[in-house]
């Protein structure tokens, strides 16, 4: 605070009213040794226009913004700026009505998808919300200003009237690399003179800042589990049944997907697809259906007659297997020759005009491999590139680490340069099912469980009913997370604890977490935060201050257990994950959106 050397303070005036003199007179009493300059922005403009040419006059390395229907008390600059610094960009003041009860605190986001709700409006002041902590967004009624978000931040001039602009303002903050901070100790009232446009605004404000998310189209259909080669590390490797499915069963799945779970794309897998009997049947019956089919493939069967067969009966396009260049991908598969059927076969699909994807499983065989491999790939220039670390799935989850398995950390640094040439080449790449305290700087390309639902090319996670909604896709993923993964020690103190799926408890048990490094800071509670328009994280060397830790988070905010699955699964302890209590958990979800949506039609009546 001592080397701050004048304050602007702007008030904000649609039209003047005795309110603005009262402001300015509260200023006067109770900003005592303080040097600052008051401004008032005044005119029959949007809230967001007024706000912006107070922007413009911005002097000081600080500044206030406030409405003008907001009257200080005692010491409330003083307290702010004591805050000021540690990479801080807007620090808000409590903000209570006129009879002293709460008007608004902090606000947190109740959902993952910007649902969110302010806390402790219209309770009383007994001073529990006097904490200083950092904030997930804030208001903007009363607000200390760091000017070097100058540099990047703006008020949207979309918004219309006032409300949610002011949110919007903080979000642009956080999301420019500086933390929001909610100060309790300093107190302002606010009278709450302009409120309009709510609907029409907060619908925008949720479109530009949650709207990016498309959730996945995509189902999977299993024509059997029958193979021709014996990859180490294949999901099924241990299963027992081995045959094919009559095609009128695949048909009937095929109906369900479209008619029932609305599914766009269906990725048709086995075992291998390609020596399924009825092939070209089933991929034209997906397209009649406008069931856009993909082929999972090892790709050694990619004729050029089959690949034009296919074509013609309708395929989309190809998800071909390459794990490594000739030798390690020949060793992995079982397969002498394998290599060069697999290239055979690509080239075949590039032939005949069509696309292909490929995955490539990350073992101990191939990791130091994985750059030449991406150089490959960029003359190839498939559409997709998913680098996998082995997932633990059906009898793999209850067998010891493989001989194939490797830790993390190791190859981390070979897929980080992998990710680099094939961005450079400018094809999409995934990796999935890895930790992101061990990618920083390469973090957008991880899809854990909690991101699978947003990802065009991975398929959703049917139970028993229709999927509704983000809540309904992520809570189903979460629940394939809970049964494979858990969160070791580091994880419990790391801020993307509720975004990343941890450790396989088959990994943790064989290997331990010592190679985990968490990260400071607050919660991060959107799964696509790494895929927003600029994303920070507290780094493991830049702990944030006034952060809750992830379990205190949980804690201090326990209603966020039912409307939000990342932090419902987070309190699941992993014995209690069992079908009847999901199903009991989403009988009472269902029950509680009928009786919302019951009482809204009575409202609106």
């Amino acid at each position: 605070m001592s080397e701050i050397k004048k304050i602007d303070i702007f008030i904000i005036c649609y039209e003047r009213t005795p309110l603005l003199e009262q402001c300015i007179e509260s200023i006067d009493k109770f900003t005592p040794g303080i040097d600052y300059k008051v401004h008032v922005v005044e005119g029959r403009r949007s809230a967001a226009e007024n706000r912006n040419i107070a922007l413009s006059m911005v002097r000081s390395p600080w500044f206030v913004m406030m409405d003008d229907d907001v009257t200080v008390s005692d010491g409330w600059l003083e307290k702010l700026l004591k805050y000021a610094g540690n990479g801080i960009g807007q620090i808000q003041s409590k903000l209570l009505f006129p009879n002293g009860r709460i008007f608004s605190a902090e606000k947190i986001f109740i959902a993952p998808w910007g649902e969110n709700k302010v806390i402790g409006m219209g309770e009383k002041d007994n001073g529990r919300f006097d904490y200083v902590r950092t904030a997930e967004m804030l208001s903007g009624t009363c607000n200390l200003y760091n000017s070097k978000i100058l540099d990047a931040c703006s008020f949207d001039t979309n918004y219309k009237g006032a409300q949610w602009e002011d949110c919007d303002f903080s979000m642009q903050i956080k999301m420019s690399g500086f933390h929001l901070l909610y100060c309790g100790e300093s107190a302002v009232y606010h009278h709450n003179l302009y409120r309009n446009a709510l609907t029409e605004n907060y619908n925008y404000f949720k479109e530009k800042w949650f709207g990016r998310r498309e959730l996945t189209g995509r189902g999977v259909l299993y024509v059997g589990l029958a193979c021709d080669i014996d990859c180490a590390f294949c999901y099924y490797k241990h299963a027992a049944e081995r045959k094919f499915h009559p095609l009128k069963d695949l048909k009937n799945k095929c109906s369900r997907f479209k008619k029932f779970y609305g599914n766009t794309h269906v990725d048709i897998t086995g075992g291998e697809p390609t020596i399924y009997p009825y092939i070209i049947p089933l991929v034209e019956h997906c397209r009649i259906m406008d069931l856009k089919p993909t082929i999972i493939t090892h790709g050694q069967r990619l004729t050029a007659r089959l690949v034009k067969n296919l074509k013609d009966a309708g395929i989309e396009d190809f998800l071909i297997s390459c794990h490594g260049m000739e030798k390690e991908h020949d060793y992995v598969v079982n397969k002498p020759g394998g290599y060069k059927a697999m290239r055979a076969g690509i080239k075949n699909v590039l032939d005949a005009g069509l696309t292909f994807r490929t995955n490539t499983v990350v073992t101990k065989v191939n990791y130091k491999t994985l750059s030449g491999l991406a150089n490959e790939f960029a003359e190839m220039k498939p559409k997709v590139v998913n680098l996998i670390m082995f997932n633990p799935f059906q009898e793999w989850i209850n067998l010891p680490l493989q001989e194939f398995q490797m830790q993390y950390s190791e190859a981390a640094p070979y897929i980080m340069e992998a990710v680099s040439i094939l961005s450079s080449a400018g094809i999409e790449v995934n990796v999935r099912y890895m930790p992101f305290c061990l990618f920083e700087g390469f973090e957008k390309h991880v899809m854990n469980f909690p991101q699978l639902p947003f990802d065009r090319w991975e398929w959703d996670f049917k139970p028993c009913h229709r999927l509704d909604g983000e809540y309904d896709y992520l809570f189903y993923a979460m629940k394939e997370n809970a049964i494979r993964y858990e969160q070791p020690p580091p994880c419990r103190k790391c801020s993307l604890q509720l975004i990343c799926s941890g450790l396989p408890r088959q990994y943790s048990n064989a290997l331990g977490y010592n190679e985990l490094k968490p990260r400071g800071g607050r919660p991060v509670r959107d799964p696509l935060y790494f895929k927003g328009l600029k994303s920070i994280a507290a780094s493991a060397n830049n702990a944030v201050p006034y952060a809750l830790s992830p379990e205190d988070f949980i804690k201090t905010y326990p209603e966020l257990k039912n409307s939000d699955p990342l932090i419902y699964y987070q309190t699941l302890p992993f014995e209690k994950i069992n079908k009847f209590l999901l199903a009991k958990h989403l009988f009472l979800r269902k029950a509680l959106l009928r009786l919302k949506k019951t009482a809204k039609a009575l409202i609106q009546k």
